[in-house]
């Protein structure tokens, strides 16, 4: 109906780009609704990998700190000195996931999960994945 009426002239195309409104039943409601980059299809630790862009750091602590951060603790990931045992949305979380340990950025979290950035868990990417916060590896948090 619309489109006759809109073939007929009597309501006018807009030339305005679509309202946000539109947009939304397409954003997903869980990570599983995402795609998945077509090279990323196994399943790491608990957590499907997304690849958000390519980066060169290939060290997880270098890019945290290049990210502002500061954490306290030297040489490696493991070594950083957590204050809590739940996840806040812009702290760090520092895990067991290898023998150096690995920090990475909560960006989101859900209902018994969190969301983390992080570098070098897939080299040369950075890379999103929704983790339990029971997740045995986890060492703890930085609020």
């Amino acid at each position: 109906m619309l489109f006759e009426m809109i073939v007929a002239g009597i309501i006018q195309q807009s030339t305005e780009a679509p309202l946000q409104e539109n947009y939304l039943p397409q954003i997903p409601d869980k990570i599983s609704d995402i795609p998945v980059v077509e090279e990323v299809k196994k399943v790491y630790n608990k957590g499907q990998v997304v690849k958000l862009y390519r980066d060169n750091t290939n060290n997880c602590y270098a890019w945290v700190v290049k990210k502002g951060y500061h954490p306290v603790g030297r040489g490696m990931a493991r070594n950083i000195q957590t204050n809590s045992r739940y996840p806040k949305v812009g702290g760090l979380v520092v895990t067991y996931e290898s023998r150096a340990g690995h920090v990475a950025i909560v960006v989101a979290v859900g209902n018994g999960t969190f969301t983390l950035r992080e570098s070098n868990y897939v080299k040369n990417w950075i890379t999103e994945r929704i983790l339990p916060i029971n997740y045995s590896k986890i060492k703890g948090f930085v609020i």
